[in-house]
Protein backbone atom coordinates (compact mmCIF):
# COMPACT_ATOMS: atom_id res chain seq x y z
CA UNK A 1 0.00 0.00 0.00
CA UNK A 2 1.31 3.45 -0.97
CA UNK A 3 -0.10 6.55 0.74
CA UNK A 4 0.09 10.28 0.16
CA UNK A 5 -0.32 12.48 3.26
CA UNK A 6 -1.49 16.10 3.11
CA UNK A 7 -1.09 18.38 6.13
CA UNK A 8 -2.15 22.04 5.97
CA UNK A 9 -3.45 22.91 9.45
CA UNK A 10 -0.74 25.44 10.36
CA UNK A 11 1.45 28.09 8.73
CA UNK A 12 3.97 25.43 7.72
CA UNK A 13 2.40 22.53 5.87
CA UNK A 14 3.68 19.48 4.07
CA UNK A 15 3.09 16.39 1.99
CA UNK A 16 4.69 12.96 2.22
CA UNK A 17 4.67 9.68 0.32
CA UNK A 18 5.26 6.34 2.01
CA UNK A 19 4.89 2.63 1.36
CA UNK A 20 3.82 -0.03 3.84
CA UNK A 21 6.94 -2.19 3.92
CA UNK A 22 5.36 -5.15 5.71
CA UNK A 23 2.20 -6.27 7.48
CA UNK A 24 3.80 -5.60 10.88
CA UNK A 25 3.67 -1.84 10.54
CA UNK A 26 6.97 -1.14 8.82
CA UNK A 27 6.87 2.01 6.67
CA UNK A 28 9.27 3.17 3.95
CA UNK A 29 9.25 6.94 3.50
CA UNK A 30 9.53 7.67 -0.23
CA UNK A 31 9.45 11.47 -0.36
CA UNK A 32 8.56 14.47 1.77
CA UNK A 33 8.05 18.17 0.97
CA UNK A 34 7.59 21.09 3.35
CA UNK A 35 5.38 24.06 2.50
CA UNK A 36 7.24 26.82 4.27
CA UNK A 37 5.64 29.52 6.38
CA UNK A 38 4.54 32.43 4.23
CA UNK A 39 3.61 30.28 1.23
CA UNK A 40 -0.08 29.99 0.34
CA UNK A 41 -1.21 26.40 0.77
CA UNK A 42 -3.66 26.74 -2.11
CA UNK A 43 -0.84 27.70 -4.48
CA UNK A 44 1.95 25.52 -3.10
CA UNK A 45 0.16 22.24 -2.34
CA UNK A 46 -0.21 20.66 -5.78
CA UNK A 47 3.36 21.55 -6.88
CA UNK A 48 4.63 19.96 -3.65
CA UNK A 49 2.63 16.79 -4.36
CA UNK A 50 3.99 16.68 -7.92
CA UNK A 51 7.57 17.04 -6.65
CA UNK A 52 7.05 14.19 -4.19
CA UNK A 53 5.72 11.92 -6.91
CA UNK A 54 8.61 12.84 -9.21
CA UNK A 55 11.16 12.25 -6.44
CA UNK A 56 9.68 8.81 -5.77
CA UNK A 57 9.40 7.98 -9.47
CA UNK A 58 5.66 7.39 -9.16
CA UNK A 59 2.46 8.52 -10.83
CA UNK A 60 -0.98 8.95 -9.31
CA UNK A 61 -1.88 5.47 -10.52
CA UNK A 62 0.57 3.98 -8.02
CA UNK A 63 -1.25 5.49 -5.03
CA UNK A 64 -3.74 3.57 -2.91
CA UNK A 65 -4.59 6.01 -0.11
CA UNK A 66 -4.75 9.71 0.70
CA UNK A 67 -4.18 10.57 4.38
CA UNK A 68 -5.56 14.00 5.25
CA UNK A 69 -4.75 16.03 8.36
CA UNK A 70 -8.02 17.43 9.71
CA UNK A 71 -6.67 19.97 12.22
CA UNK A 72 -7.67 21.68 14.39
CA UNK A 73 -5.88 24.80 13.26
CA UNK A 74 -6.14 27.12 10.30
CA UNK A 75 -9.66 26.52 9.02
CA UNK A 76 -8.81 27.84 5.55
CA UNK A 77 -5.63 25.77 5.40
CA UNK A 78 -7.38 22.58 6.46
CA UNK A 79 -10.16 23.14 3.94
CA UNK A 80 -7.58 23.50 1.15
CA UNK A 81 -5.93 20.23 2.16
CA UNK A 82 -9.18 18.30 2.47
CA UNK A 83 -10.53 19.62 -0.83
CA UNK A 84 -7.33 18.49 -2.52
CA UNK A 85 -7.54 15.06 -0.87
CA UNK A 86 -11.15 14.62 -2.00
CA UNK A 87 -10.34 15.73 -5.54
CA UNK A 88 -7.41 13.31 -5.83
CA UNK A 89 -9.44 10.46 -4.38
CA UNK A 90 -12.26 11.07 -6.86
CA UNK A 91 -10.00 11.55 -9.87
CA UNK A 92 -7.79 8.52 -9.24
CA UNK A 93 -10.06 6.13 -7.36
CA UNK A 94 -8.13 6.37 -4.08
CA UNK A 95 -9.25 5.52 -0.57
CA UNK A 96 -9.19 8.26 2.07
CA UNK A 97 -8.32 8.37 5.76
CA UNK A 98 -8.75 11.38 8.06
CA UNK A 99 -6.22 11.83 10.87
CA UNK A 100 -6.31 14.69 13.41
CA UNK A 101 -3.19 16.79 12.93
CA UNK A 102 -2.47 16.72 16.67
CA UNK A 103 -1.92 12.95 16.42
CA UNK A 104 1.11 13.62 14.21
CA UNK A 105 2.48 16.27 16.57
CA UNK A 106 2.23 13.92 19.56
CA UNK A 107 3.80 11.07 17.58
CA UNK A 108 7.13 12.88 17.20
CA UNK A 109 7.39 13.89 20.88
CA UNK A 110 9.40 11.69 23.21
CA UNK A 111 7.28 10.79 26.26
CA UNK A 112 8.22 12.81 29.35
CA UNK A 113 10.32 11.35 32.11
CA UNK A 114 8.21 9.63 34.72
CA UNK A 115 5.56 8.41 32.29
CA UNK A 116 3.49 11.59 32.17
CA UNK A 117 1.15 12.41 29.32
CA UNK A 118 1.82 14.52 26.22
CA UNK A 119 -0.43 17.58 25.92
CA UNK A 120 -0.62 19.40 22.58
CA UNK A 121 -1.66 23.06 22.94
CA UNK A 122 -2.32 25.16 19.84
CA UNK A 123 -3.30 28.83 19.77
CA UNK A 124 -6.95 29.03 18.69
CA UNK A 125 -7.01 32.85 19.01
CA UNK A 126 -9.78 34.88 20.66
CA UNK A 127 -8.32 33.85 24.04
CA UNK A 128 -8.73 30.13 23.37
CA UNK A 129 -6.49 27.08 23.03
CA UNK A 130 -6.99 23.77 21.26
CA UNK A 131 -5.93 20.90 23.54
CA UNK A 132 -5.19 17.27 22.80
CA UNK A 133 -4.09 14.80 25.49
CA UNK A 134 -2.02 11.70 24.70
CA UNK A 135 -0.84 8.80 26.80
CA UNK A 136 2.89 8.12 27.02
CA UNK A 137 2.56 4.63 25.55
CA UNK A 138 2.35 4.19 21.79
CA UNK A 139 -0.73 2.86 20.04
CA UNK A 140 -0.53 -0.32 17.98
CA UNK A 141 -2.53 1.49 15.27
CA UNK A 142 0.09 4.20 14.84
CA UNK A 143 1.32 7.08 16.97
CA UNK A 144 0.53 8.19 20.49
CA UNK A 145 -2.73 7.08 22.07
CA UNK A 146 -5.16 10.01 22.32
CA UNK A 147 -7.11 10.42 25.56
CA UNK A 148 -10.59 11.55 24.61
CA UNK A 149 -11.57 14.18 22.10
CA UNK A 150 -9.51 17.22 21.13
CA UNK A 151 -11.01 20.24 22.93
CA UNK A 152 -11.32 23.99 22.53
CA UNK A 153 -10.85 25.69 25.90
CA UNK A 154 -10.44 29.19 27.24
CA UNK A 155 -6.76 29.70 27.91
CA UNK A 156 -7.26 29.90 31.67
CA UNK A 157 -8.64 26.35 31.54
CA UNK A 158 -6.01 24.91 29.20
CA UNK A 159 -4.18 23.04 31.97
CA UNK A 160 -7.29 21.97 33.86
CA UNK A 161 -6.82 18.35 34.93
CA UNK A 162 -3.17 18.27 33.78
CA UNK A 163 -0.48 17.50 36.35
CA UNK A 164 3.32 17.06 36.21
CA UNK A 165 5.05 15.05 34.98
CA UNK A 166 3.52 15.99 31.65
CA UNK A 167 5.04 17.31 28.45
CA UNK A 168 3.39 20.45 27.07
CA UNK A 169 3.99 21.16 23.38
CA UNK A 170 2.83 23.74 20.86
CA UNK A 171 2.46 27.48 20.37
CA UNK A 172 -0.42 27.61 22.85
CA UNK A 173 2.22 27.68 25.60
CA UNK A 174 2.89 31.33 24.78
CA UNK A 175 -0.63 32.22 25.94
CA UNK A 176 -0.16 30.81 29.44
CA UNK A 177 1.25 32.59 32.47
CA UNK A 178 4.74 31.36 33.48
CA UNK A 179 3.68 30.33 37.03
CA UNK A 180 1.11 27.94 35.54
CA UNK A 181 3.87 26.15 33.62
CA UNK A 182 6.13 25.38 36.57
CA UNK A 183 6.95 21.69 36.95
CA UNK A 184 6.02 20.77 33.37
CA UNK A 185 8.36 19.74 30.59
CA UNK A 186 7.86 22.16 27.70
CA UNK A 187 8.55 22.00 23.96
CA UNK A 188 6.85 25.04 22.37
CA UNK A 189 8.69 24.43 19.09
CA UNK A 190 6.48 21.40 18.31
CA UNK A 191 3.80 23.50 16.61
CA UNK A 192 3.48 21.99 13.13
CA UNK A 193 2.25 18.49 12.33
CA UNK A 194 4.97 16.70 10.31
CA UNK A 195 3.62 15.15 7.11
CA UNK A 196 6.00 12.19 7.43
CA UNK A 197 4.52 11.37 10.85
CA UNK A 198 1.01 11.78 9.44
CA UNK A 199 1.63 9.33 6.61
CA UNK A 200 3.10 6.73 9.00
CA UNK A 201 0.07 6.98 11.27
CA UNK A 202 -2.29 6.83 8.31
CA UNK A 203 -0.68 3.72 6.85
CA UNK A 204 -0.73 1.92 10.20
CA UNK A 205 -4.40 2.72 10.73
CA UNK A 206 -5.32 1.83 7.14
CA UNK A 207 -3.65 -1.55 7.51
CA UNK A 208 -5.75 -2.02 10.66
CA UNK A 209 -8.86 -1.47 8.54
CA UNK A 210 -9.66 2.21 9.12
CA UNK A 211 -11.07 4.33 6.28
CA UNK A 212 -13.01 7.60 5.99
CA UNK A 213 -15.88 8.05 3.51
CA UNK A 214 -14.98 11.04 1.30
CA UNK A 215 -18.22 12.79 2.31
CA UNK A 216 -17.12 12.56 5.96
CA UNK A 217 -13.73 14.16 5.28
CA UNK A 218 -14.35 17.39 7.21
CA UNK A 219 -12.21 19.88 9.16
CA UNK A 220 -11.97 19.32 12.90
CA UNK A 221 -13.53 22.69 13.67
CA UNK A 222 -14.54 23.10 17.30
CA UNK A 223 -16.17 26.54 17.41
CA UNK A 224 -18.38 28.03 18.77
CA UNK A 225 -17.79 26.94 22.36
CA UNK A 226 -16.71 29.88 24.45
CA UNK A 227 -19.88 31.38 25.87
CA UNK A 228 -20.45 28.60 28.39
CA UNK A 229 -16.92 28.29 29.71
CA UNK A 230 -15.38 26.24 26.90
Amino acid sequence: MIALAIETSSRRGGVALARAADACGGVELLACETIEEGMRHGEALMPAIERCLEQAGLGYGALDLVVAGTGPGSYTGVRVGLATARALAFAHGLEVLAVPSFDAIAAVCAPPAGGGEIVVLRNAYQGAIYRGRYAAERSAAGGARRRGAIELLRRERALEGIEPPALLVGDGLALLEPPALEGFERQPEHTDAPADALVRIGLARALAGERTPPAALLPLYLRPPLGGGR
